[in-house]
């Protein structure tokens, strides 16, 4: 596998998804154009067993960059960790398939599924994933003849060989003790060898959460999540979780201080600064493999650091004008302008400097020259799918409110008070009462509105108002009289709203550096 291969005149800066990468660079190579930033490393160095992000925010890379950890102690002569990928609809699929059909056991015929309590789910899914350890020892052992030798009993375990003597009645009590038999066999073998043993499940992005069976799963699986990880040094599992369904997660914990507590999350919030070294690091690979006329600049752009601000500012000078005119005819960072038409979000960062690089190569030529008014452009065309990346999550759980916000949403300014959003608040209501009893504190969830932060202040107090979204907010919205709101830029732009402020203001979300490059 060539970077050539990933990095391509379609998509220089490579795949949006990281799923994309892992399959066409293969299994050996989980951090093909991973860069470890700030918060990758504080992900990766806190080890806690829930990671939590927005579609788009990179959870698939973490367990990328988690995995690639390991395998880089392997080959330096350290033990390297077993990993244990649960990480497609299938397998995942499956394993809620056996462990309900274990809860039903557990709750006779009459399913009555509110009955099951969270610690009898988490048993079932505490042996389930053991046997997939199980499973995944048994297939390196096929492998390595040393391994074999070591974890003879785990090998007999999975073939069925010697599970029970042939004169014992086979009971429930006598296969649980075998069970926890070979599970000491594991954890013997983890602890003489200084391994870890991390299952990884990433795959709950379009699981179907209003399902009462899986309501049910989910607090037991919380809670064996975290138990699993207080109760055995040598294994542990990361589980990542969708921040937009995270509130139906909450909303079935056992015991949500204890599951969904800060200790036990490590949430994935960007900072611009980061996104732009991620889009600075692939951009010059792009340019190394295909302007290899220009020795001069490639020269100059390898030789920079780009965990240092004044070589990433200075990279970003060479390669894109310092400000730009937006469509409104007002001139603007352009920087800024990219950075507001997002919600921070690697995936929307790659998606629109990658539509502006390759517009500009057709419009001038050059690899290695973004055009102002391609920028402009490549916003426009990108804001459709930058909205159905934020709203697709909750299609099948709000998909009527949804749908009324893009019919009545547009009668609004993007900026607009109380009286406004009363307006239309009782549509929302009646058009889908049925979903959510507080349809604008939704919309402020998956990021569509939210509200002007007047204690926010920047240096472009002139030209922007400050928001405080979802992504950006540590607190929930409130709706008051003299308070002012906002639809965030994507939307505004992409349904069409029409402003009604003789200042033309645009919102910036409040808190995020403007020009996040200045030393």
């Amino acid at each position: 596998m060539h970077l050539r291969d990933l990095l391509t005149i379609q998509q220089p800066l490579g795949p949006i998804r990281h799923e994309t990468i892992m399959k066409r660079s293969g299994n050996g190579h989980h951090n093909t154009l991973i860069y470890e930033t700030g918060l990758f490393h504080s992900v990766l160095d806190d080890n806690r067993p829930l990671i939590i992000g927005r579609r788009g925010s990179g959870k698939t890379a973490i367990v990328s960059a988690l995995v690639a950890r390991s395998s880089l102690e392997a080959h330096h002569n350290h033990p390297g960790d077993i990993y244990v990928l649960i990480d497609s609809w299938s397998q995942l699929d499956q394993l809620v398939e056996k462990v309900g059909l274990d809860a039903r056991h557990s709750i006779g015929s009459d399913s009555d599924w509110s009955s099951l309590l969270a610690e009898t789910v988490a048993r079932h899914w505490a042996r389930r994933l053991w046997m997939v350890i199980f499973d995944r020892l048994y297939s390196y052992c096929m492998e390595d003849d040393a391994l074999r030798m070591a974890l003879s009993p785990v090998v007999k375990y999975v073939e069925g060989r010697d599970v029970v003597p042939n004169d014992r009645e086979i009971t429930d009590e006598l296969l649980n003790t075998k069970f926890r038999q070979i599970r000491e066999v594991v954890l013997t073998y983890l602890k003489d060898t200084g391994k870890q043993c991390v299952i990884v499940i990433d795959s709950l992005d379009e699981y179907p959460i209003l399902a009462p069976r899986f309501r049910r799963l989910i607090a037991g699986m919380l809670k064996f999540v975290n138990d699993l990880n207080s109760d055995f040094a040598n294994v542990r599992v990361v589980c990542c979780i969708p921040e937009e369904i995270e509130p139906f997660f909450a909303a079935q914990a056992s015991n949500y201080l204890k599951d969904l507590a800060d200790p036990n999350v490590s949430r994935l919030r960007w900072r611009p600064i980061d996104l732009l070294r991620i889009v600075a690091e692939r951009y010059r690979a792009f340019l190394s493999l295909y302007c290899d006329n220009d020795n001069a600049f490639l020269d100059k752009i390898t030789r920079m650091d780009f965990a240092r601000r004044r070589d990433l500012r200075e990279f970003y000078l060479l390669v894109m004008p310092d400000t730009i005119t937006s469509r409104l005819g007002r001139q603007e960072p352009a920087i800024a302008y990219i950075l507001r038409h997002t919600q921070l979000l690697p995936r929307e960062f790659l998606m629109i400097f990658d539509a502006a690089i390759v517009r500009s190569h057709k419009s001038n030529g050059s690899w290695r020259n973004i055009v102002a008014e391609e920028i402009v452009r490549a916003v426009e065309i990108k804001e459709p799918m930058l909205v159905n990346q934020v709203m697709q999550p909750y299609r099948t759980i709000y998909p009527e409110l949804l749908r009324a916000s893009q019919m009545m949403l547009p009668e609004l300014s993007p900026i607009c008070t109380l009286g406004d959003l009363d307006r239309v608040k009782a549509r929302f209501g009646k058009a889908c009462e049925h979903e959510t009893e507080y349809p604008l504190h939704t919309l402020f969830e998956i990021g569509v509105i939210g509200y002007v932060d007047e204690q926010a202040t920047g240096e472009f107090n002139e030209r922007y108002e400050y928001g405080r979204f979802h992504f950006n907010s540590v607190k929930p919205i409130t709706f008051a009289n003299g308070r002012k709101y906002c639809v965030h830029p994507i939307f505004s732009g992409s349904w069409g709203l029409q402003r009604t402020d003789d200042r033309m203001k645009c919102v910036y979300p409040a808190d995020v550096e403007e020009i996040p490059l200045e030393a």
